[in-house]
């Protein structure tokens, strides 16, 4: 929407200009540099063009406000930073410090449709009708487990899909066979091993070869060694098989 006609910058501009008013009538140059982390000479160029293009109203070294369409651009932005903000503190446990500078950055790169999708799934976590339980808090109870190291949410037996004969463990993967990475053991030794090489669950890899104490997956073009005994609690889920 407003993403094609104003820069990463601008935009964020917009919304310190729009809390600036909010909270003091005004702005000045010196606060909304203060707040941006830049230098006054920097924000007067910003403004100018701004107010070129009639995002704001600007004079020189007098009050800055927001036209009309300034003003419906800035609350946009803001309402898709509250939303984020709510979603990484409410979901994912986030800080609220933390939540704010992750949001002001998720912000920037989301697509309208990757946004509207993240927002039915807050509303699915928290309130699907055709889910009697709370799914939102349930996962809020698997993230204070995790300091524990007891993930009460990944079970303890693989693969536990075991209806579905695409869904195996990654011990079992055959030289030349693709699949995703599915399910991470509730071992924290195994998890941290995965995630510290950003082996997330999702991602598409194929097996290379297996040894007796170990074998080789490969993720795009760069190949991991994995201790044998760690690939027999991942699931993974083969992909392009006839």
């Amino acid at each position: 929407m407003y993403e094609t006609k104003l820069s990463e910058s601008q935009q964020d501009y917009l919304k310190i200009i729009h809390t600036l008013v909010n909270k003091n009538r005004v702005a000045r140059v010196k606060e909304i540099a203060q707040k941006k982390g830049v230098s006054m000479p920097s924000v007067t160029e910003s403004m100018k063009k701004l107010a070129k293009e009639d995002w704001i109203f600007y004079q020189s070294r007098g009050f800055i406000e927001l036209t009309p369409k300034g003003e419906k651009a800035a609350q946009y932005f803001a309402r898709r930073t509250e939303f984020l903000q709510n979603f990484l503190s409410d979901i994912l446990g986030a800080t609220r410090p933390q939540s704010k500078i992750e949001a002001c950055s998720l912000e920037h790169h989301l697509s309208d449709q990757s946004l509207k999708r993240l927002g039915l799934l807050y509303q699915f976590l928290n309130h699907c009708p055709k889910v009697d339980t709370n799914l939102s808090k349930l996962f809020k109870q698997c993230i204070d487990h995790n300091a524990k190291d007891d993930y009460f949410c990944i079970p303890n037996i693989f693969p536990h899909q075991y209806q579905d004969h695409k869904h195996i463990l990654l011990s079992d993967l055959q030289p030349r066979q693709r699949a995703k990475i599915m399910l991470l053991s509730a071992s924290p030794e195994i998890r941290d091993f995965f995630l510290n090489k950003g082996l997330l669950p999702g991602l598409e890899i194929a097996m290379q070869e297996h040894y007796p104490d170990r074998f080789i997956i490969q993720h795009q073009n760069q190949s991991i060694v994995v201790p044998l005994k760690f690939g027999g609690e991942v699931e993974v889920s083969i992909v392009n098989e006839q």
